[in-house]
């Protein structure tokens, strides 16, 4: 010690304490002692001052050895106290010494007094040393039991052979059951019957190897809901390296596991995606254009084998006809533009030039700038598009050359026909019955001649300067009524149309043309022996266009000949039984054409048909 022991002295006799001292300094022992004899003052020494050992008299008037030991006990107990007295007995000093006294010493044997202190004062240092380590015990275990409480996730501790012996709060919580259930293996009933067999085969080899230990598995939560778990422990080993205790904590990563699930699914779709798709993709550095990745399509459509593209690139195999555009592309996306469907020429192998549609984006792969490229070849495309164009323009010339045809020629077939009936007035009395006969075929001629060129013009117009709008069935069917009302009065025709007809997005004038040749048709086309019932409906089949319908009672048609009656100056019943050009269907079908629908027929010969169209619906 390098300081000089402070000895607090309880004594009554100031010439006993002076012995005490004198004997002390004859020993060399470096000491600075202070007297009391009073609970009193010994009470304020023991606050004033740190000592490091305690003589106390036997007897003494104001106070008792007795009341000294308690009191040291109870505010000092780790201050040693040595006992000293001229005349107690060995038996009495003894169940002092049993009671709490660290030794005892004769005043008549002082020569034992250095020797006393010394030991007590080792043993103090041993007692201390003990209370500390008891106490850093209790203080880590408390620690211990706040952060176990305080870890996010499950703990849990085994022994060496593997057999639970210690689950967490956070444990039980989770599984809803008393930790005694679980000790032992009992906490396996928690974990997820697919997952039980690999988990206790991976536990089981580390605890024979002592080696870490890694696993994800389903435990079973207090509702019943499996939740995956990363589980880790780790082996606590003693000094010599035998292992005492296995220490382990599970962490829930359902989310994460979830998570990277979705993210390997995605990454498959997406893998899956880029090789089937039907475009030319590529992934290339930014730099230089050396190719990371390419498509089959990619490389089907450039005719290259993979070998010979990969690892090299563009501007070395020379794919970009002009190095330019490739340079504004890459500058466009660097400023954050974006480049999409931008019409480009590249190079195929062999050195045909085709026309792309290129989209790209940038995109980072490992550390490096790169390019994610889709290119559309509409090299074709582009050539079919001009041939279209100018098939559009000969049909726009052939449809105005049938317009004006039409029109032209009904003038003179008017006049062909009034002549001819002012020929039959004025000579009619003159005239045979073989005149009178040939005049009329002609007549007839120029009439049906009209009225064919008529549905011809009309044919012709469909479509013609048409403005799509919104159009109401209610609305057309109205329109319908009030133009074939004269000929359903005639005929005594049940016409029924349903309530609540949606609107639809068309021409207005071709759609009514459509339901008056339809309807118009049914009336036409009835059955000898009844009275025509023709029915008007609608439905909803859940795409995006209505379905309308005109039904009726009429003569029927072959399944054969469904698609037969569209076809222009189609006619599947004699002239004799009714009149009619045989373009009134094909005229519906173009109607139908134009809007982007469908027409078709269902049909039982002698009963009855019903004609079906789609049209888009209105918003």
């Amino acid at each position: 010690m390098d300081r000089p022991l402070n000895i607090l002295v309880i004594e009554d006799s100031a010439a006993d304490f002076m012995l005490v001292e004198r004997h002390l300094r004859r020993a060399s022992l470096d000491a600075r002692c202070r007297r009391v004899d009073t609970v009193a003052d010994l009470t304020a020494a023991l606050d004033d001052s740190e000592w490091d050992v305690v003589l106390s008299d036997y007897s003494m008037p104001a106070m008792s050895f007795g009341q000294t030991l308690e009191l040291l006990r109870g505010c000092r107990p780790d201050l040693p106290l040595i006992l000293i007295s001229g005349g107690l007995g060995e038996e009495e000093a003894a169940e002092w010494l049993k009671r709490g006294a660290w030794d005892f010493v004769l005043k008549g044997g002082l020569a034992r007094l250095v020797p006393a202190i010394e030991r007590a004062m080792r043993d103090a240092a041993e007692h201390r040393a003990v209370r500390e380590a008891e106490r850093a015990v209790r203080d880590g275990a408390f620690r211990m039991r706040q952060l176990i409480a305080g870890l996010p996730h499950p703990v849990w501790t085994c022994d060496p052979d593997g057999t639970c012996d210690f689950l967490s709060e956070r444990w039980v919580a989770y599984t809803g059951i008393p930790a005694e259930i679980q000790l032992g293996y009992g906490w396996l009933e928690c974990v997820h019957p697919d997952d039980r067999a690999g988990l206790m085969a991976a536990w089981n080899e580390a605890v024979a190897a002592g080696s870490d230990f890694a696993v994800e598995f389903r435990l079973r939560r207090h509702d019943g809901a499996f939740r995956w778990f990363d589980t880790k422990a780790v082996p606590l080993r003693t000094e010599d390296g035998r292992i005492e205790k296995w220490f382990g904590s599970s962490s829930d990563i359902h989310e994460a596991r979830e998570g990277r699930e979705a993210l390997r699914i995605s990454e498959a779709r997406l893998s899956a995606i880029f090789h089937i798709s039907p475009a030319a993709i590529a992934v290339s550095r930014a730099a230089d254009g050396l190719f990371f990745e390419a498509n089959e399509t990619f490389l089907s459509t450039f005719g290259y084998q993979r070998q010979e593209l990969i690892g090299h690139t563009a501007i070395e195999i020379g794919m970009w006809q002009n190095l330019a555009v490739r340079k504004a592309a890459v500058a466009a996306l660097r400023s954050g533009k974006q480049v999409i469907n931008r019409e480009i020429h590249l190079v195929r192998k062999g050195g045909a030039v085709g026309e792309f549609l290129f989209s790209a984006a940038l995109t980072e792969l490992n550390g490096e700038e790169c390019i994610l490229s889709v290119m559309q070849d509409v090299t074709d495309y582009n050539a079919t598009k001009h041939h279209e164009e100018e098939l559009r323009q000969s049909n726009a010339e052939l449809e105005q050359f049938a317009y004006v045809a039409s029109h032209d020629l009904r003038e003179p077939l008017r006049m062909i026909s009034s002549y001819l009936t002012l020929l039959k007035r004025r000579l009619g009395p003159s005239l045979d019955e073989t005149g009178q006969e040939f005049i009329g075929y002609a007549v007839d001629g120029a009439t049906r001649m009209d009225a064919l060129i008529r549905d011809l013009l009309e044919y012709s117009r469909v479509g013609r300067d048409a403005v799509h709008e919104t159009v109401s069935l209610a609305t057309v069917l109205e329109e319908v009524r009030l133009i074939l009302g004269p000929t359903l009065i005639e005929v005594g025709t049940e016409l029924t149309v349903a309530e609540g007809l949606p609107s639809v997005i068309g021409y207005h004038r071709d759609i009514v043309r459509l339901f008056q040749n339809l309807i118009g048709n049914a009336v036409k086309y009835r059955h000898p022996d009844r009275v025509p019932v023709i029915s008007v409906g609608w439905k909803d089949d859940g795409s995006s266009h209505w379905i309308a319908f005109v039904q009726d009672n009429g003569t029927g048609i072959e399944a054969g000949d469904f698609d037969r009656v569209f076809g222009i100056f189609q006619r599947l019943v004699p002239r004799e039984y009714c009149e009619g050009t045989g373009i009134g269907l094909a005229v519906c079908h173009k109607i139908v054409d134009q809007h982007h629908g469908r027409i078709w027929i269902e049909s039982v010969p002698g009963k009855g048909s019903t004609f079906f169209v789609s049209l888009p619906k209105a918003e």
